[in-house]
């Protein structure tokens, strides 16, 4: 079968590189071929040739009367930017918020105040899925720019980064009874610079976790990811019921069941999922939400009055109290062998934080 294109970008360098092209036309990867043959200079150039293209003398031979075969703009609209970013701004894309919230607020009564919220919310944004940058250099996983393809926006559309379904948050004070002004050893002295003048806090967070693209691994159309095959019947509803926190004994955790949905070698389980590899076509590109999580800051403040004008405050801060590890679902693409391992969450480790401030 002639392939004048490979043909032509080839000429004269052997059989350096055929394999990673053969592996893409096996695979379907048409858009990754088509990637790799712009941004390598020898190929550029042998396809468009210097008589067109200036900056190519250089790559052949110093020769600026190469003609080629190819327009400059064959694979981009502008070579000059072949590799590099260019930024286009306009106001094709779009979002939308809806929410239903609930509020209990409790003003300050005998020294207790507090608030507690609930938040049922979906977030959708014409955007790309797992990152807001719209030019190459800039892709996050396989989505390479803002659109997928040209013929249909719509398939950017879904769930954006922030797309939390369910937030409990919860905060409040509370002025332990204790000390001048207050109910219990507001006479002794002594008492008052022990126990009086004490302020406890807290915020408790609880929420579902945010989504994340899965991604076959094979960009089969443009330079982007077609997505995936779900096989025997299996939808991305029962790959998200199973997501949890699977504890190892490793340095990470599995957020999806791997007993079932794993591999020997630690990629996904093909019973169940495959990559598309047909140039062209478009296959399941599902969102899969993270584990829910909470944490739970905590502090203790004293007022020390110095002078009627001067005082001291002393704060400590217990950021995370419970030292409570959360994650994040971690890579999504089916044939990475560290599928769905992750080690990190949206909160840090325990901090304790000790401030004194002189107030006057």
């Amino acid at each position: 079968m002639a392939l004048p294109i490979l043909q032509a970008a080839f000429a004269g360098n052997g059989s350096s590189g055929y394999t990673a092209f053969t592996t893409n036309l096996q695979t379907g990867a048409g858009g990754a071929m088509a990637d790799s043959l712009a941004r390598s200079q020898v190929y550029f150039c042998n396809l468009v040739g210097s008589a067109k293209f200036a900056p190519c003398a250089s790559s052949l031979g110093g020769n600026t009367n190469v003609a080629g075969n190819y327009p400059v703009n064959f694979f981009e609209a502008n070579p000059y930017t072949t590799g590099l970013s260019l930024n286009y701004l306009d106001a094709a894309g779009h979002s939308n918020y809806n929410s239903l919230q609930v509020e209990l607020r409790q003003r300050q009564v005998h020294g207790m105040q507090f608030n507690v919220n609930y938040t049922l919310g979906k977030s959708m944004v014409l955007g790309p899925a797992n990152a807001y940058q719209g030019n190459v250099t800039s892709q996050t996983g396989s989505v390479a720019g803002l659109y997928l393809t040209q013929r249909n926006f719509r398939l950017n559309y879904g769930p954006s980064p922030f797309d939390i379904r369910h937030i409990v948050h919860a905060s409040g004070t509370y002025d332990l009874p204790f000390g001048k002004g207050r109910k219990f050893f507001n006479q002794n002295r002594l008492a008052n610079q022990i126990v009086g003048g004490w302020t406890l806090g807290t915020i408790v967070v609880i929420q579902s976790g945010t989504p994340a693209q899965m991604s076959g691994g094979y960009n089969t159309v443009n330079a982007n990811d077609a997505g995936i095959n779900f096989l025997g019947g299996f939808t991305a509803k029962q790959l998200q019921d199973s997501v949890g926190v699977y504890k190892t004994g490793s340095p990470f955790v599995y957020t999806v069941d791997p007993a079932k949905f794993l591999a020997p070698n630690g990629s996904a389980n093909t019973t169940y999922m495959t990559p598309i590899t047909s140039a062209g076509n478009w296959g399941y590109r599902p969102m899969i939400y993270g584990p829910h999580w909470f944490n739970a800051d905590f502090s203790a403040n004293k007022t020390i009055p110095i002078r009627e004008s001067i005082r001291v405050t002393l704060q400590g801060e217990f950021l995370n109290l419970f030292n409570h590890p959360t994650f994040g679902l971690g890579g999504l693409g089916i044939q990475s062998t560290a599928f769905n391992q992750s080690t990190t969450g949206p909160t840090a480790a325990r901090r304790i934080e000790l401030r004194a401030n002189l107030e006057f």
